[in-house]
């Protein structure tokens, strides 16, 4: 799978299997390996060397963190994968000082996972997201920046392994049953050209069609629930040669009974709306993700699109125990967006991918389709026949699982590495491209036809006549032209021969009728946008002006070593400190307290003591203080025996417990304004009563401070609701009034205009009239005289 490529350098962990593998990959060059400690698998500490259920009986709970929450698992006072993360960020800055434009990297499952996640600029959360698999290799490519500044990332591919990806096994050590397959479509004659590839209706071409095939061939050993692909020409197609090949199973011998694989179309699967302009040149195309040349609209318009399609997809994988494998098939730029959506990355991380044409991506949810997604692999094209290919970016990075590969491993992978494309090219079964239903809501609800085996002909010679995919092309188009173009003219048409047809006066009416509703409708839509502008306005005026209560809660810890012990709640008076809540000035202040003591004889012999309440302003000065005694509740020894004997049971349960509270209030005061007068401090102390030093034990103290609003404000919060519908009435009105004051000089124009157009109307009419009586009476002398 590596012989092809050529590498300036290779780092390698320093554990033995690592480096075994190392040499591997590196046999037959003159460079020595590069060895980095920071390469090293993760440090587990305590776990280290323990097998899993050696794990589970010694670490339970620690080892069931370890199972659910990975990032802040914590074991021996350290974060493993934490750690792990910034090991895999300087090993990056060793990495990218060295010299080579192409490095190989050689290292451990759960490393190779923090080198992508940081090169990326992903964190700990991403942990058992993007899989490593035994000897699978990723390739990230880092394109320079012209600007300067850290390079630009992008993972070409990620966990390329020998075997194949949908073979049976675990997802971050959990068992699947749901998974997600991304089958981007074959190539097609607009792929080799500047333009986008696959748009439109474009069929696919020769490597297009042996791309679905090996696809299809990848597959087999999957069994295919359903297929959902794009309407475009090139996506039904990829779908149809996979949807027949699952059909097949049983004649191919991968499966002992026939396969039902449901087919639908997905209209948020299609791009073809979002992509239609040509890149400007091919050096737009940058190295990391064509996607990152593409008009920042465009993106958006995609990535608004991908979140309908990727919420389908979810939709489709029934939430039960069943097995359900679901195959989307589509242009690789859609994919590239649905990998964000599953990631929960930002649209920005698009250009952060790469995919091939006829390359597929793996996503399984072991915790079902509401769960998250673990990519499994991506981009992986070793299925058609041919190594990955290699980046033109600056710097190549490939990471290396560990593992001791054996001969027959290594004879496996130069095989499946090595083979020519052409020897892939006899496809088993192409089927003709035929004509399906749609469903209103967009879907493809009909189901593929099988072809016969004496009717399947072969594809090199089916694409090589032009009779077969070229006519039934054309047909389409000229349909699907013909109906556009019938569907926007019939309406506009009817309209136009039914306003001929009535007559001058009634069309004039009309007219003069759809004119008023236009002009009722604008008015409508005025006054509404006005009614909520002026609701919005009188819900924030009213609530920057009306104040409320307020109440701060907080446990008090006392300090015992002083001899009278004393506790502090610190609040935000001065508007600097920032370290608690602000008492509003003019508020009635009340500072009570709730405490736990343990019924115990030490409270039993103090009875009572006292509790001392102070408001310190941030400058120091004390500006209210109380007193309150307080005597613990006594009971005789028999009572206290009886009530033992009574409750034994609840008290050695831990339902109930000896302790006795008390609340109650020690203070109250008004806040003052200006500097000296706001309350920074409310220190509690308590005091032991005369001539002794005892003081009770305390399970548990807590200090509640809360204002009261004065009379005033206490009025207006009580009515803030008819503040608010009072104060969106005016606003409305005055807006209103702007209004028809802005729009009345515009009015009376239009009317001026109207009226001076009329009454020109009227003179000409006028005047032609009496033109026409004088010419008649000119006429009848003329004639008279000429009788006479």
């Amino acid at each position: 799978m590596l012989l092809s490529d050529s590498f300036d350098a290779c780092f390698t962990s320093p554990l033995a299997r690592s480096r075994r593998t190392a040499e591997i990959i590196w046999q037959g060059r003159d460079d020595d390996l590069i060895p980095d400690s920071d390469l090293r698998e993760i440090d587990l500490y305590s776990f280290q060397g323990l097998l899993k259920h050696e794990g589970k009986e010694r670490y339970g709970v620690l080892y069931r963190q370890w199972q659910k929450n990975a990032a802040n698992f914590s074991i021996d006072g350290h974060y493993p994968v934490q750690e792990l993360w910034g090991r895999a960020q300087s090993c990056w800055e060793r990495i990218l000082a060295h010299q080579g434009k192409s490095v190989l990297v050689v290292a451990h499952n759960a490393v190779n996972q923090a080198l992508v996640a940081t090169s990326l600029g992903l964190g700990a959360e991403y942990f058992r997201i993007l899989l490593q698999s035994n000897c699978g290799a990723s390739v990230l490519d880092f394109t320079p920046q012209t600007s300067g500044g850290p390079p630009s990332v992008c993972l070409n591919r990620l966990n390329q392994t020998p075997n194949s990806p949908v073979a049976g096994g675990s997802s971050a050590e959990r068992k699947t049953s749901k998974r997600i397959i991304l089958a981007c479509q074959g190539a097609t004659q607009s792929s080799s050209e500047i333009s986008l590839g696959g748009m439109g209706y474009a069929p696919l071409n020769m490597l297009g069609t042996i791309q679905s095939q090996k696809t299809a061939e990848l597959l087999l050993d999957l069994k295919v629930n359903s297929i959902i692909c794009s309407p475009q020409v090139a996506a039904v197609d990829t779908a149809t040669v996979i949807c027949e090949v699952q059909e097949a199973a049983d004649c191919l011998g991968a499966d002992c009974v026939p396969r039902y694989v449901e087919m639908k179309k997905l209209i948020e699967l299609e791009i073809e709306d979002a992509f239609q302009a040509k890149q400007k040149s091919f050096g737009e195309i940058v190295q990391s993700g064509w996607v990152g040349g593409m008009e920042y609209k465009l993106l958006e318009r995609l990535w608004a699109q991908s979140k309908d399609a990727w919420k389908a997809l979810l939709n489709e994988l029934t939430d039960d125990t069943s097995e359900r494998v679901l195959v989307a098939v589509g242009h690789p730029a859609i994919h590239l967006a649905l990998i964000c959506r599953c990631l929960d990355l930002p649209m920005e991380y698009m250009s952060s991918f790469h995919l091939d044409d006829g390359s597929i991506c793996v996503i399984d949810f072991p915790d079902g389709p509401k769960g998250r997604g673990i990519i499994r692999c991506t981009n992986y094209t070793a299925h058609l026949g041919r190594c990955p290919s290699s980046s033109s970016s600056t710097a190549l990075y490939r990471l290396l699982q560990h593992l001791e590969p054996s001969p027959n491993m290594l004879r496996s992978i130069w095989c499946y590495s090595c083979k020519p494309l052409m020897e892939y090219s006899t496809p088993h079964q192409v089927s003709r491209y035929q004509q399906h239903g749609y469903s209103g809501d967009g879907h493809y609800t009909g189901r593929p036809r099988s072809t016969a085996g004496g009717e399947s002909d072969d594809a090199l010679l089916f694409l090589a006549v032009p009779a077969g995919w070229l006519i039934r092309l054309l047909a389409f188009l000229g349909e699907l032209v013909a109906s556009a173009i019938l569907s926007l003219v019939f309406p506009v048409a009817a309209l136009v021969g039914v306003l001929r047809a009535l007559p001058a006066a009634v069309a004039s009416s009309l007219r003069r009728a759809a004119r008023g509703l236009l002009a009722a409708a604008c008015t409508f839509a005025a006054l509404v946008a006005a009614l909520l502008v002026s609701v919005l306005l009188g819900f924030l005026l009213v609530r920057h002006w009306v104040e409320d209560p307020v109440t701060v809660r907080q446990q008090l810890f006392f300090d015992y070593t002083e001899a009278q012990p004393s506790a502090a709640v610190v609040l935000d008076g001065a508007r600097g400190a920032g370290a608690g809540a602000v008492l509003p000035a003019g508020h009635s202040v009340r500072v009570s307290m709730a405490l736990l003591f343990p019924d115990s004889y030490h409270n039993r012999e103090v009875g009572m003591f006292q509790i001392k309440a102070e408001a310190v302003s941030v400058s120091g000065i004390t500006m209210a203080s109380a007193t309150q005694p307080y005597m613990l509740r006594y009971k005789s020894t028999p009572v206290r025996l009886a009530q033992s004997a009574l409750l034994c049971v609840p008290l050695t349960l831990g339902i109930r417990s000896e302790t006795q509270a008390a609340s109650l209030k020690v203070l109250q005061y008004r806040e003052g304004h200006g500097r000296h007068r706001r309350t920074g401090v409310i220190r509690v102390l308590l005091q032991p009563r005369a001539a002794t030093v005892q003081l009770p034990q305390v399970y548990r103290a807590e200090v509640v401070v809360q204002t009261a609003l004065p009379w005033a404000k206490s009025l207006a919060r009580g009515m803030k609701w008819t503040l608010c519908v009072w104060v969106s009435s005016s606003v409305h009105i005055a807006l209103i009034v702007l209004a028809v004051c802005w729009a009345r000089p515009l009015v009376v124009s239009a009317r001026n205009r109207r009226l001076s157009e009329i009454q020109a109307d009227g003179k000409m009419a006028s005047g032609l009239g009496s033109e026409d009586i004088g010419e008649s009476s000119s006429k009848e002398v003329s004639e008279d005289f000429a009788v006479k």
